[in-house]
């Protein structure tokens, strides 16, 4: 398992923007988004982030993101990719918890193996749904 934490403002992932030079289209990634993306790489490597095989988890928990979580999501993978996991195709499960007032602004990131234990803690269990009394055989309206 890999931790670390991206100090300053969470991006999320932009377009590709596409502009025209001598009748040519260019497509580029904004400025933004590569600024991120470069922060969240270098944090992964100073935390000694090395390629994991097999399938993993990635969770990130965003403090002041602006835009959506999952596109958020989507540029720390981007990111990764190469440095925690060679493809992003090896994440099969993906977590992204948004504190849009949280301060000071950061980015908290985890990688790990699938099967590896979490340091999240697990979900409260759901108390279970009472069942309306016409599931119990009758029809709504109905007096038995």
């Amino acid at each position: 398992m890999i931790a670390f934490t991206v100090p300053g403002k969470p991006q999320a992932m932009q377009r590709a923007r596409v502009t025209y030079q001598n009748g040519k289209a260019r497509a580029y990634t904004p400025k933004e988004t590569v600024a991120y993306q470069r922060d969240v790489k270098w944090e992964a490597k100073a935390a000694g982030a090395r390629v994991m095989d097999g399938l993993v988890v990635l969770t990130c928990r965003f403090y002041g993101l602006r835009g959506d979580g999952d596109n958020a999501l989507k540029a720390v993978a981007d990111a990764l990719q190469g440095i925690c996991y060679n493809d992003d195709r090896q994440i099969v499960e993906g977590h992204y918890y948004v504190e849009r007032a949280g301060k000071p602004a950061r980015t908290e990131v985890e990688v790990r193996s699938v099967g590896e234990d979490t340091a999240v803690a697990p979900a409260k269990p759901q108390r279970p749904l009472k069942a309306a009394p016409w599931h119990s055989g009758q029809r709504a309206g109905s007096r038995g």
